[in-house]
């Protein structure tokens, strides 16, 4: 009975360390973060955004935050959804969305302005994508997923100790919620191009975000592995669903 009642006082304190924890997962711990509509709002012709310790960090053209807070708030329309948009730090293109501090919240790093420059159209894109991860409720889906597996992990590594029954029951629940990440991954790829042609932007502009992408990174890792579908595939995808929404390409 003992061993029982700690068996489920584990169980029951793995659980809510998740949910605890995966509440607050979408706010990572980012050390900078910049509202981007406020920025935009200055009547200077830059931003020059510095850290606590006031060493300067980026300096950002207020043209294009005017234009990326344009694009959103065409994407916004579209979708039906209000969120706040933020700017963080990053040194490889990123772009996220999810709750933070109990609001939807999209962001995008340094890197990605540098990537995307003045492109509304790249920008519909990225934002219509993260627009629809909050639309579709990915994180909360994400949640209700990861939460069981962690337990069954936990489950496993109490219930026996040999290692390679521990490893390949792990490998086989990576397996599991990768297909269900690079499935919701396709699902905003699709929903955030016909907001984007929608708010008159046009579904190229999210193949070429693509294109640029698969040039920066390596596609070595085997796809039933990764939580995202490859580049090359997303390329190849998106550009079939930007002909048939814009017809031929022209950029």
């Amino acid at each position: 009975m003992g061993d029982k009642f700690f068996f489920l006082k584990k169980l029951i304190f793995v659980f809510s360390f998740l949910v605890i924890f995966s509440a607050g997962a979408a706010a990572q711990d980012f050390a900078n973060v910049w509202d981007i509509n406020r920025l935009s709002k200055t009547n200077d012709s830059s931003v020059t955004l510095k850290n606590k310790k006031n060493t300067v960090l980026k300096t950002v053209s207020t043209s294009q935050l005017r234009l990326i807070v344009e694009v959103f708030s065409n994407i916004s329309e579209a979708s039906e959804l209000s969120a706040e948009l933020i700017l963080v730090e990053g040194n490889q293109p990123n772009a996220f969305a999810g709750p933070i501090k109990g609001s939807n919240t999209v962001g995008v790093n340094f890197a990605m302005l540098d990537m995307l420059k003045f492109d509304s159209h790249e920008w519909a894109a990225v934002l219509g994508h993260e627009m629809a991860h909050l639309k579709l409720d990915h994180y909360s889906k994400n949640l209700i997923r990861k939460v069981p597996l962690a337990i069954l992990s936990t489950v496993l590594k109490i219930k026996t100790d040999h290692q390679k029954t521990i490893r390949d029951s792990e490998i086989i629940m990576n397996l599991f919620d990768t297909k269900f990440s690079r499935d919701q991954e396709r699902e905003s790829d699709y929903l955030g191009a016909i907001w984007s042609v929608e708010s008159d932007y046009n579904a190229w502009g999210a193949v070429r975000v693509h294109e640029k992408l698969k040039d920066r990174t390596s596609n070595f890792t085997l796809p039933f592995l990764r939580s995202h579908p490859t580049s090359r595939e997303r390329v190849k995808t998106l550009t079939q669903l930007a002909e048939r929404l814009n017809g031929q390409r022209m950029d």
